[in-house]
């Protein structure tokens, strides 16, 4: 799968979350429309997180200060919000969910870590294979979430129906 793909299925991916939760939003109890808002807030930012992301991973100049800064800066945006994600406490009837969100985040977080990596020899002195291997295994680490984040996607869709 070529980056661009992969990246559109990202955003595809936050889309659909975001429409589950539109159908999720008519019912529950407080606790539960809590974590509906608070995740569907995190999800609004990573979608604009990996959005910048995209941005900076086309503008991709080796050599170039500018270039490596908005990586990194890309890279941090969208580990907070991973982070965030991970970080909100789900009622009983979505914990099984949320633990399926952990394990495609922990797959996404992985892949930053890759990025970053790449990112890091961006700069001058920097390393062109290590980037090159870097943003292979950023890719690959990112489809490996997006499998597990359709799951997720899937059995919320189920919880909610």
């Amino acid at each position: 799968m070529n980056r661009t793909k992969t990246f559109q299925n990202i955003g595809i991916l936050m889309l659909t979350f975001l429409m589950v939760f539109a159908m999720v939003g008519c019912g529950g109890n407080q606790e539960e429309k809590k974590w509906e808002e608070d995740v569907t807030a995190i999800m609004n930012d990573i979608t604009t997180s990996q959005t910048d992301f995209n941005t900076a991973l086309a503008g991709i100049q080796p050599g170039e200060a500018e270039s490596q800064t908005a990586m990194l800066n890309a890279i941090d945006a969208l580990e907070e919000d991973f982070n965030a994600l991970k970080a909100v406490e789900a009622p009983e009837k979505y914990q099984s969910v949320q633990e399926e969100f952990n394990a495609a985040v922990d797959k996404a977080l992985e892949g930053t870590a890759a990025f970053r990596e790449m990112a890091n020899n961006l700069g001058d002195g920097g390393d062109l294979a290590v980037v090159s291997d870097k943003l292979s295994e950023g890719q690959t680490k990112y489809e490996e979430f997006l499998e597990l984040w359709q799951t997720a996607v899937n059995n919320l869709a189920e919880i909610a129906g």
